[in-house]
C-alpha cells in the first residue's frame, strides 16, 4: 500500500474544511513528517515545516522525519531562524540510522522570543557560527527552554575573528536565556573562534570561550549522559610587528556564567583532549596568555547563589591553553585550571573521578591547579568534594590535585588526592590559603617542587576532622590504598587492600555519605574507611537443585542464619540424591572459605568444586573448610553435592549449613540451608 505522506498544508486545508464543525486548529497540537532531505523549496522540507508551524501558531509541535530519510542528510544553505512563543520538537528518535543535518555556512537553528524547542536523535555537524552571536550549531536567544537529546556534534566552530577581533564564543550552543537541558549527548571535534591577526596599529584578537557551550543564561543548566571529547577553544591571534597577540580562550568544553540559576552535571564524560586556547605567538610585541579552564569555566557573578553540583563524573585529559613566545624569548603565562577553573561558585563535586589533566607547561611559563583551580569572585569560592578522586593531575606551578586563594572555603570528605604533581612549585596535592577541612580523607604521594619534604598539602596547617592520611605526616607509613582500578562500570578508583591505616578508620559524623564512590554502603565493616571507596568483602552463597546458578537462591540475600535460602531434598532408595550451591562474590577481590555442618550418622555426603574442573572437596568440608581462591568480582564458584542413606529403615531428619565466610572481612557471612528428608 502506498505509504501516506502528511504534509502541514494538507493540515491546514483540512482544518479550514472542519471550522464549521468547531475545529479550527489553533490551540490543538500538530505532527508534521518531513518527507524531503532538499533544504527549501518543494512544500515538505524541515524548512518548511517549521516555517508553517510558527505561521499556525499552535502551542506544542512535533516534527519527525519519513523512513525514507533513514541515514540521510539535509544540508542547510542558511540557519534556520524560529521567533515565536511555540513550542516545537524536531525529532529524528525513529530513525534506527539517525539523520545527519549540516549547515556548513552557517549556524544550523536560532530560536528567539519565547520559544523552547527540543532536538532528539540527530547528528549536527559542519555548522558555522556568525558575527556578533555566540553558538556555532545552536544560538538560543529565547527565554523558554532548549532541550538537546540524543544527538551527536561534531566539527562545529564558532566564527573566526576577522583582523584584530577576537573570535567567536560557543563552538556548538550559545545561550542568553532560558533553560538548558543536554541529555545523553555526544561532543566531539567542536571548537570556538580563533582571534584575528593582528595588523598595526590594531593587536590581535582574543580566541572565543567554550569550544562546545557558551552561556550567560540566568536560568538553569542541566547536562546528563553527555560524552565531551577533543573540544577546543579558540587560539589567540598572532601579531607579526609590534603589535600585541591575543589571549587563548578560556573553557575547552563549558563556558558558563551564571547568577541566579542552577547547574548540575552528571554522568558526564570530559575527555580526552579537551583543551583552553593557546595564546598568539608575538613579533616584538607582547606574546598571548594561555586560556584557563581545560574541561569547564563557572563564573557565579552575582545574585544569591545557587547549587553548583558535578556528580558521578570522569574530568580527565583535558588541559589548559600554552602561554605565547615573542622574538624577544618573552613568554605569556599558560592557563590555570587544566580540568575545572571556579570562579565564585557554591561548588559540590561528588562520586566523581578527576584524573590527568594537566596546565600546559608549554614555554616555561607558570600555571596552578592541575585538577581544580579556584578563584573568588563576586563570592569567596565555596567548593566541597565527596567521595572524589584527584589523580595524576600536574600543574607546571602550585597545587597539582588543587589550587584555591585565601578567604576561600575547601571541604574534602571521604575523598581520594593521590600522586598529583606541582612540577616547579608547591602543594602537589593541595596549595593555598584557604579555609581547608579535610574530612576522613586520603591525601598521600603527591609530589612538588620541595624534594627533600613532598607537600602533600601546602600550606600544612588546617582544619581535620575525623580520621585522615595526609602522607607528609606519616611518610614512612604505606597507606595501603591498593592500585587505580576498575571499581564499577565505567567508573574508576583506589580500593584500599584491608587493614591499617585506612580500613575501618573513618569517624562517623552528619558528613558521612550514605554510600562511597560506586554506590556500595559507605559503612562496611566496623567504621567507614578513608577515601572514597569502601572496601567491600561480600560473599553471595545461593542454593538450588539444579547446576545453574541462575536457578539458585537467593541472590544478594546475605544473612548468617540462611534464612530464605533453603532447599529440600528427598532421598529415594540408596541412590544419591543431589543439590547444588554456588559462592559469588558480590565485593573486591577475595578469598572465601566455604564450610558445612556435621553430617549425622547414618548419612553419606560428597562434595564436588565444578568451576574450573571437577576436584573433590568433601575431606576438605569434613574438617576446617574449603578456601576458593582469588574470587575476582563478580565471578561465580559452582559445587555440587551428593547425599544418600547408609542404614536401611527410617533415618532421622538431616539438616545442613553452608557457610560462605569472607577470609579477608571475617564477619562478612551467608549462609544457605539444605534439608534432606530420608523417605523409607
Amino acid at each position: 500500500m502506498k505509504t501516506k505522506r502528511l504534509l502541514l498544508r494538507n493540515v491546514l486545508a483540512t482544518c479550514c474544511l472542519l471550522a464549521p464543525f468547531g475545529f479550527n486548529g489553533i490551540g490543538h497540537s500538530l505532527d508534521v513528517v518531513v518527507t524531503s532531505e532538499l533544504d527549501n523549496g518543494n512544500g515538505n522540507t524541515l524548512r518548511d515545516a517549521i516555517g508553517d508551524i510558527v505561521t499556525t501558531g499552535d502551542p506544542t509541535n512535533r516534527i519527525t522525519f519519513h523512513q525514507d530519510l533513514d541515514g540521510q542528510s539535509i544540508i542547510l544553505g542558511s540557519k534556520i531562524l524560529i521567533n515565536s512563543s511555540i513550542s516545537i520538537e524536531i525529532s529524528a528518535a525513529s530513525l534506527p540510522n539517525g539523520l545527519i543535518i549540516s549547515s556548513p555556512g552557517s549556524a544550523a537553528f536560532q530560536a528567539e522570543g519565547s520559544t523552547s524547542l527540543t532536538l532528539e536523535g540527530m547528528d549536527i555537524q559542519d555548522a558555522v557560527g556568525e558575527s556578533g552571536f555566540a553558538g556555532g550549531a545552536i544560538i538560543f536567544r529565547s527565554s523558554g527552554d532548549l532541550v538537546v537529546r540524543d544527538c551527536d556534534f561534531q566539527f562545529n566552530r564558532a566564527q573566526d575573528g576577522a583582523v584584530g577581533a577576537n573570535g567567536g564564543n560557543g563552538g556548538v550552543i550559545g545561550v542568553e536565556t532560558g533553560n538548558v537541558t543536554l541529555d545523553g549527548c555526544y561532543f566531539g571535534v567542536n571548537r570556538a573562534g580563533h582571534g584575528g591577526n593582528g595588523s598595526s596599529p590594531m593587536n590581535a584578537g582574543n580566541g572565543g570561550h567554550g569550544g562546545v557551550l557558551f552561556s550567560t543564561t540566568s536560568g538553569d543548566i542541566t547536562i546528563t549522559d553527555c560524552d565531551f571529547s577533543s573540544n577546543n577553544a579558540g587560539n589567540g591571534g598572532e601579531a607579526f610587528g609590534s603589535e600585541d597577540a591575543g589571549d587563548g580562550g578560556w573553557g575547552g568544553v563549558l563556558y558558563v556564567v551564571y547568577t541566579t540559576g542552577m547547574i548540575d552535571i552528571s554522568g558526564t564524560v570530559f575527555g580526552t583532549s579537551n583543551r583552553a586556547g593557546n595564546g598568539g605567538d608575538a613579533g616584538s610585541g607582547a606574546p598571548g596568555d594561555g586560556g584557563n579552564a581545560g574541561a569547564m569555566f563557572l563564573d557565579h557573578a552575582s545574585g544569591m547563589r545557587q547549587l553548583a553540583t558535578i556528580t558521578d563524573c570522569r574530568i580527565e585529559g583535558n588541559s589548559t591553553g600554552r602561554a605565547g613566545v615573542n622574538v624577544g624569548a618573552a613568554f605569556g603565562f599558560n592557563g590555570d585550571g587544566g580540568g575545572i577553573y571556579a570562579e565564585g561558585p557554591l561548588l559540590l563535586i561528588k562520586d566523581s573521578l578527576i584524573q590527568t589533566n594537566s596546565c600546559d607547561a608549554g614555554n616555561n611559563a607558570g600555571s596552578a591547579g592541575g585538577g581544580i583551580y579556584a578563584r573568588n569572585g563576586a563570592s569567596d569560592a565555596d567548593i566541597t568534594l565527596v567521595n572524589t578522586t584527584l589523580f595524576r593531575n600536574d600543574a607546571e606551578d602550585s597545587g597539582g590535585g588543587i589550587h584555591a586563594p585565601a578567604g576561600a572555603d575547601l571541604t574534602i570528605i571521604h575523598s581520594t588526592i593521590v600522586e598529583n604533581e606541582a612540577t616547579t612549585g608547591l602543594g602537589g596535592g593541595i596549595y593555598g590559603d584557604m579555609n581547608l577541612t579535610l574530612e576522613n580523607s586520603i591525601v598521600y604521594d603527591n609530589t612538588d617542587f620541595n624534594v627533600t619534604n613532598n607537600d602533600d598539602i601546602f600550606p600544612s596547617s588546617f582544619n581535620k576532622v575525623g580520621g585522615n592520611f595526609v602522607g607528609q605526616e606519616t611518610p614512612v607509613v604505606d597507606p595501603k590504598i591498593g592500585f587505580f582500578t576498575l571499581i564499577a562500570e565505567g567508573k574508576f578508583g583506589f580500593v584500599p587492600e584491608g587493614g591499617l591505616p585506612v580500613v575501618d578508620q573513618a569517624v562517623t559524623s552528619g558528613n558521612t555519605p550514605a554510600e562511597d564512590a560506586r554506590g556500595s554502603a559507605r559503612i562496611f565493616g566496623s567504621a567507614a574507611d578513608l577515601g572514597a571507596v569502601e572496601l567491600k568483602h561480600q560473599p553471595d552463597n545461593k542454593i538450588g537443585l539444579k547446576g545453574n546458578p541462575a536457578t539458585h537462591k537467593r541472590d544478594n540475600l546475605y544473612n548468617a542464619s540462611g534464612a530464605g535460602q533453603k532447599v529440600k531434598v528427598k532421598l529415594n532408595g540408596k541412590r544419591f540424591s543431589k543439590y547444588w550451591n554456588s559462592v559469588q562474590n558480590d565485593g573486591d577481590a577475595d578469598s572465601v572459605l566455604l564450610r558445612q555442618t556435621k553430617v549425622k550418622k547414618g548419612y553419606k555426603l560428597k562434595s564436588f568444586r565444578l568451576t574450573g574442573g571437577r576436584a573433590n572437596v568433601t575431606g576438605a568440608l569434613k574438617r576446617r573448610g574449603y578456601v576458593i581462591p582469588n574470587i575476582a568480582p563478580g565471578n561465580t564458584v559452582v559445587f555440587q553435592h551428593k547425599v544418600k542413606k547408609t542404614t536401611p529403615g527410617r533415618s532421622p531428619k538431616l539438616k545442613l549449613k553452608l557457610i560462605a565466610q569472607s577470609t579477608t572481612a571475617p564477619v562478612s557471612v551467608d549462609t544457605v540451608q539444605v534439608k534432606v528428608k530420608p523417605g523409607r
